[in-house]
């Protein structure tokens, strides 16, 4: 007789514990979709909107006078579901007087749809007639819209924006009493949002099935951490993509119009600044460093889709961002007119390596004649794969603190910005891989190879082409010469950081003296600022503004250095999200390691290429700072990021401090995913409820 298979009793059940685990992590994703479902998706879908029924901008709009008893109809075309109306009404002279407005929605000579607004609601202004309950246009039937005072008031109305040049415009006709009119009404129609239904449901379902991807390839794959980490923040990326729409992080319009005027340049459309200027306001005027600087904007050609949908995207997150989205998913490039298209913003003279992911998928999505909406996204969508594909070399070379890069750039701040057309992705990227192949030299591989080369160049690039103070950046990998007792190798690292620092020098000089030959600022208020004299000529004055300034803001570069402030600082995150990513920051940081030593020669260095660079982002901050303030502004947390692994470097010791015994790297991804769509839920929710 055959022995029965032997079960291993632990496995089967730590496999039940996963299972358990995981079935009410789901069970809670329910709840929180259920109770956004309920607090936000169902009051955002029965909102309503307006939007004006005639489109033309020639027409010169006056009043008609609406009397009592004398009804008015227009009729009118439309395709979709109708919430009701929006006219403007004046009414002055019968201020004391009760009774009602009319409007009756009428198809088929059938009155279908009807509200009475009472006279004293009238606000002489834009007033809303909305229906109990929206009625559904089939686009192939002509409808009316009748306006009829009470009968017995014997008084009259000011209709507004009634224009009689139009008409014979369009199909429609008004009608005064029994008799034609010339003329039309420009009514706003009112629609609702119910489109956000399909919207969340699509998110919610995309939520569901990613958490279900990433926890079971976290517990039961053998892949790397990197592997893991990949997915993750592919999955995670791209939600943030759909959530923030294009222009609501930091900066990003100006971002996208630089990418979108170096691509001009890849299909023939030559965009020059000088020309281009369109706005040069001496009132936005202001003196630094003795330099007068002044708002600028600039229009840059662009096709009619992208300037359309450009148009319809707001600074600020709003639901309206999402229903545009809705509507151009499925349209194609040409359903737009426009006799003059061109995106209208500020353009940067900064160099074009910096905007390279974004002019990469800009150009395919133009080559491909996607809409405005995909080109915005793939433009966004390239650049954040630049981001993820770096931090994944940077993970894979890493030779202690994996879990703890990870953690870092799993940041709901980092995926925000990088899931944009800001050229921190690209920066934040290289820093990670540069501190991680240098380490990896120093502690693993003890020789360069081709591939480590041109990750140097690379960053000094980067570096000397995107904000002159992460330069000092370089400077880490004299931690190279100090690890290794190889005469030669100590030669080549220093010989290869300096001809990296001589390039990294070169292009801040030529980025600077192109600014100056074009003249491009983008300060816009009138305050005297500090200046860089400020800081050489009072050096302890300026050390003690740097410390009043971070026990002053802590805080607040803690909350925008993890994620607490999301968009333009303005969409506020819980704080136990924030206290979330530190708890797992610390414990990434005390995270089972392998025992590596590290000289504190070379932690001196990490030391010296942090200091440099921090020093340098309150130098850069000081001059956005009002003379007359305690406090220097303008630094955010995410200027760190690049240099929070040096500040690791620093400290971490695998042989003398407290460590796990325990790897749980598997485990901080994981939450450090959920925490994103935690995250990602309550920005979703303050979105739709604008």
């Amino acid at each position: 007789m055959d022995n029965p298979p032997i079960i291993n009793r632990a496995k089967t059940d730590t496999h039940i514990k996963r299972v358990i685990c995981l079935l009410l992590i789901l069970l809670l994703i329910a709840v929180g979709i259920i109770y956004i479902y309920i607090i936000a998706i169902v009051p955002a879908a029965k909102s309503y909107y307006s939007f004006s029924y005639l489109t033309t901008e020639s027409a010169e709009f006056e009043s008609m006078t609406l009397q009592s008893g004398t009804p008015i109809t227009q009729t009118f075309h439309f395709s979709g579901e109708i919430k009701g109306f929006q006219i403007s009404v004046v009414k002055d002279d019968i201020e004391d007087i009760d009774g009602f407005l009319t409007l009756d929605l009428i198809d088929h000579g059938n009155v279908i749809r009807s509200v009475n607004l009472p006279l004293d609601q009238i606000n002489n202004d834009m007033n809303s007639f909305a229906f109990d309950e929206a009625y559904n246009c089939s686009g192939t039937e002509q409808y009316e819209i009748r306006l009829a005072l009470s009968a017995d008031l014997g008084t009259s109305l000011k209709i507004m924006n009634y224009s009689a040049s139009l008409a014979n415009s369009t199909q429609d006709v008004l009608t005064i009493g029994d008799a034609e009119e010339p003329g039309l009404f420009n009514i706003s129609i009112l629609k609702t949002n119910d489109f956000i239904y399909t919207y969340f449901v699509i998110l919610a379902i995309i939520s569901v099935v990613s958490t279900i991807v990433i926890y079971l390839f976290t517990f039961y794959s053998k892949r790397s951490l990197a592997a893991k980490f990949l997915v993750a923040a592919l999955i995670l990326g791209s939600l943030y993509l759909w959530v923030f729409p294009p222009e609501s992080v930091p900066d990003e319009d100006t971002h996208f119009a630089t990418t979108y005027a170096y691509t001009d340049y890849i299909f023939g459309n030559r965009f020059d600044l000088e020309s281009s200027l369109v706005d040069e306001s001496a009132d936005n005027s202001i003196v630094v460093n003795g330099e007068e600087h002044k708002h600028k904007h600039y229009n840059v050609p662009a096709r009619a889709t992208d300037a359309d949908f450009y148009n319809r995207m707001l600074k600020y997150p709003h639901i309206s961002q999402y229903r545009a989205i809705s509507e151009n998913i499925l349209s194609d490039s040409t359903s737009v007119n426009n006799d003059n298209p061109v995106i209208s913003d500020n353009v940067l003279s900064t160099s074009p390596i910096v905007y390279l992911p974004g002019i990469i998928g800009m150009s395919l999505a133009r080559i491909l004649n996607m809409n405005g909406l995909w080109l915005m996204q793939t433009g966004r969508f390239f650049n954040m794969l630049a981001f993820i594909l770096l931090s994944y070399i940077a993970i894979k070379k890493m030779p202690f603190g994996k879990a703890f890069l990870a953690v870092m750039t799993l940041f709901p701040v980092v995926l925000n910005i990088v899931s944009s057309y800001s050229y921190d992705a690209l920066l934040y990227g290289t820093s990670f891989v540069f501190i991680a192949t240098v380490l990896n030299i120093a502690l693993v591989k003890h020789h360069f190879s081709i591939s480590d080369l041109v990750i140097f160049t690379f960053s000094a690039i980067v570096f000397g082409s995107n904000k002159a103070i992460y330069i000092f950046i370089l400077l880490f990998a004299f931690m190279i010469t100090f690890e290794n007792s190889n005469k030669k190798l100590r030669r080549k690292s220093i010989l290869i950081q300096g001809l990296a620092g001589i390039l990294s020098v070169a292009l801040i000089i030529l980025t600077t003296l192109q600014s100056v030959i074009k003249k491009q600022h983008v300060l816009v208020t009138e305050a005297q600022r500090y200046t860089y004299n400020d800081v050489l000529q009072r050096p302890l004055w300026f050390m003690r503004m740097i410390v009043k300034s971070i026990i002053h803001y802590a805080s607040y570069y803690i909350n925008t250095l993890i994620g607490g402030s999301l968009g333009w600082l303005e969409i506020n995150i819980q704080m136990i999200i924030v206290f979330g990513f530190l708890l797992l920051l610390l414990l990434a940081a005390v995270n089972h390691k392998p025992d590596i030593k590290i000289r504190l020669a070379s932690r001196f260095v990490a030391m010296i290429s942090f200091m440099l660079v921090f020093t340098g982002i309150f130098v850069a901050g000081l001059t956005w700072t009002q003379v007359d303030n305690a406090y220097i502004n303008g630094v955010q947390g995410r200027y760190f990021i690049p240099i929070i692994l040096l500040l690791f470097v620093v400290f971490v010791n695998s042989q003398k401090t407290v460590k796990l015994e325990r790897n749980i790297e598997k485990e901080l991804i994981f939450v450090a995913f959920l925490l994103n769509l935690v995250t990602l839920a309550s920005a979703f929710q303050t979105i739709i409820l604008r």
